[in-house]
């Protein structure tokens, strides 16, 4: 089991924005896997289950505290403690994925999305991550704060001045990480 959280752990703090891209069915430790990630695209014939309790476990995968921060302990324990399974539409309507697509244009939807965040500037894209991911244990003076030591890096940075730059230029930017 530590192997399968070091695999959740690397999903979820991983420096890069991950995006997971689901297609059919997806329970027990693939949902924990696919929660792991920062955004969750799907088809519309995607279908959702915290399966475990219909198999004599309990959670695991890291679902317990992973379905719980994406929508919350009321709708979470509903979904663990039935085990039923959600529609894409549904999923959508509980927030546990961003977007559902016609299965035939899953891979441009997601092909979208990666590539406009693959486009942003990697450092403060990372940091971002970072400050929404602890967020929800810090205070609001902390969330300032940490906020406050982002900015100070990301304004020492090329991709600042490059998106200036190409403001001034009304052009997209190119940011590389710099």
């Amino acid at each position: 089991m530590r192997v399968l959280a070091d695999v959740v752990l690397s999903v979820h703090d991983c420096p890069v924005p991950v995006i997971a891209k689901v297609d059919g069915v997806c329970v027990g430790a693939g949902l924990g896997l696919a929660l792991a990630a920062d955004m969750i695209w799907c088809s519309d014939r995607a279908r959702f289950s915290a399966i475990f309790a219909k198999r004599g476990l309990s959670l695991d995968f890291g679902t317990s505290w992973l379905l719980r921060q994406r929508i919350g302990v009321h709708r979470a324990k509903e979904i663990t403690l039935t085990g039923k399974m959600i529609s894409a539409v549904d999923a959508l309507a509980l927030g546990l994925v961003n977007a559902v697509t016609p299965v035939d244009e899953l891979d441009r939807a997601t092909g979208e999305i990666v590539d406009a965040v693959a486009a942003g500037p990697p450092v403060a894209l990372s940091m971002a991550k970072r400050e929404l991911d602890n967020a929800a244990q810090a205070s609001l003076g902390q969330a300032l704060e940490a906020e406050a030591l982002a900015q100070s890096i990301n304004v020492q940075t090329d991709d600042l001045k490059e998106a200036l730059t190409a403001y001034a230029e009304r052009r997209p930017p190119n940011f590389t990480g710099h």
